[in-house]
């Protein structure tokens, strides 16, 4: 009873330290500078991947790790390091995914699902609070970006012996991030035990004063993605409250199994064995007086009952509690300082929601917004792709380009109060959604698309051909771009949309004509004499 117990005691204190071990968020947002601009390659590539084989990458990178226990490896191109050193307690730890010399990612945005496929697996993330936390990293390693004097005040020499001023964080422009960029992953000292792996990314180090500081810089003061930011944090806090409640209960289940233990300690002691009575003393000399004759006598030797092994025990069991209590202890306290962290997060929020100007009133119609202006798409037929601009039909001057280039469709599509056009994203094209006065971008899609798809948007939905591997397919996609459907059939990828009702009219790779439900774009019916 007594080893059981003392495992349960073990196992209580492991879960303990999980909460803590986390990304360092507080190191990730201590660091921010002002006005950082990510250079990415917008020209033709001659090999495409997905968005989620790109994702990809960075889950086998998890996978690998996980199964080293110390490195993964992703075919030489990619690679990540777990550098622990549990001798500094009083420095970072942290997870280091390095870009190999043959890397072929040149667009941050491919970086970031890297990132973003590594948390997801290596750390159990929800896909959007991993695309979150790998924006934050991006920015992190920016500020960081070989300040080697910084990073060895704060990271252990675990950290430091695998980086270097030439390749610490991420340089700004694509063309330096092969061979030279190791992004650094943070996560807290506390709760990490031997080669215990890190549990969660800390939110506190990715959302430090500086970071902050670069999103005020934004716009919109980066108030969306600090506000999910400020969720994510007060999610983590109600499932530490949780898993806090369940250790105390535990310890103070083990305290009465404790106290039972030692009861039956006490019974089974052995009573003392009696002393030995005193031997005679050798014939007194005569003349001696009855006093010293008395101290002539041996002394008997007290007993000396050895501890049982219940007794034993019981007082390595009520130790391993008492390292409960504290942990649990320092845990209250973790807690306690991250509810403060949020509340004034929450009010720097609701400070620059304040000196944020309400937006203006959207158009009738995204038609009517640009109605006194021509869009144009120019560089269509370039190997870079085009770029849509605005112009004057008056002065004859371009007043507006947009920041999205690599635009691939035959034309753009006006949809609710945005413009929807397709763009090449590193090695991937996506729809992308456009605000139509400032051409920037409002909303991007993950879907890997055709380059050269009909892009059609009628009924509050926008249709387009995406490519499911080397198949082609119609999806249906909602405001934010997030697909709500897939056709079960194979269409030609250069097919014509068409809306008729609540059905989608679309040719076969054959030609022949296909009609669709428009709600699910499951096959309804084949247009008799449609096929060339």
């Amino acid at each position: 009873m007594g080893r059981n117990l003392l495992l349960s005691l073990v196992a209580t204190l492991v879960s303990l330290s999980a909460w803590p071990q986390n990304v360092n968020e507080r190191e990730l947002e201590s660091v921010g500078e002002p006005n950082i601009v990510f250079e990415s390659y917008t020209g033709a590539h001659t090999v495409f991947d997905t968005a989620e084989e790109i994702v990809g990458i960075g889950r086998t990178l998890a996978l690998a790790l996980k199964a080293d226990g110390r490195r993964g490896d992703f075919y030489g191109l990619y690679s990540v390091i777990r550098a622990v050193d549990p001798a500094e307690k009083q420095k970072l730890d942290a997870d280091i995914i390095v870009f190999e010399k043959n890397a072929g990612v040149d667009h941050i945005n491919n970086v970031r699902r890297i990132i973003a496929g590594y948390l997801e697996t290596a750390f159990g993330y929800a896909r959007a609070d991993a695309d979150l936390l790998a924006v934050f990293t991006t920015y992190y390693n920016a500020v960081y970006r070989g300040k080697i004097d910084e990073l060895g005040a704060r990271y252990s020499a675990a950290v430091m012996g695998n980086i270097s001023a030439e390749n610490a964080g991420i340089a700004l422009s694509y063309r330096e991030w092969p061979g030279r960029t190791r992004l650094l992953v943070p996560f807290a000292r506390a709760g990490i035990a031997g080669e215990q792996p890190a549990a969660a990314v800390s939110t506190t180090e990715l959302t430090v004063k500086k970071v902050i500081e670069q999103l005020q810089t934004e716009p919109d003061k980066g108030l969306p993605d600090r506000k999910a930011m400020v969720d994510l944090k007060e999610r983590e806090v109600e499932k530490a409250k949780e898993a806090i409640a369940a250790e105390e209960k535990k310890i103070a289940d083990q305290k009465v199994e404790v106290a039972k233990l030692e009861e039956a300690a006490k019974a089974s002691t052995p009573a003392p064995t009696p002393a030995s009575a005193p031997s005679e003393p050798p014939a007194a000399a005569p003349g001696l007086s009855p006093e010293t004759k008395a101290a002539a006598l041996p002394t008997a030797p007290q007993p000396q009952a050895a501890p049982t092994p219940q007794a034993s025990a019981v007082t390595e069991a009520k130790a391993t509690i008492a390292q409960a209590e504290k942990q649990v202890a320092a845990q209250k306290e973790a807690v306690a300082a991250k509810v403060t962290e949020i509340a004034k997060d929450r009010q720097s929020i609701v400070t620059d929601e304040k000196a944020t100007p309400a937006p203006a009133q959207p158009a009738t119609s995204v038609a009517a917004a640009v109605s006194e202006s021509l869009l144009y798409l120019t560089g269509r037929g370039s190997p870079e792709g085009g770029r849509l601009v605005v112009i004057d039909p008056v002065t004859r001057a371009t007043t507006v380009s947009s920041a999205a280039g690599g635009l691939t469709g035959l034309d753009y599509s006006y949809f609710k109060e945005s413009i929807v056009v397709l763009a090449r994203e590193g090695q991937a094209v996506h729809l992308l959604l456009l605000e139509p006065k400032n051409l920037s971008v409002t909303a991007r899609g993950t879907d890997g698309m055709y380059a050269g798809s009909y892009v059609h948007s009628q009924a509050g939905a926008v249709y387009a051909i995406t490519l499911q591997g080397e198949t082609a397919r119609l999806g249906k996609y909602d405001e934010t771009l997030t697909r709500t459907a897939l056709s079960t059939e194979v269409v030609d990828k250069d097919t014509y949309v068409r809306i008729f009702g609540d059905e989608v009219y679309v040719s076969a790779p054959d030609g022949s004509v296909m009609v669709l439900a428009a709600a699910d774009l499951s096959r309804k019916a084949l247009v008799r004499g449609g096929s060339r």
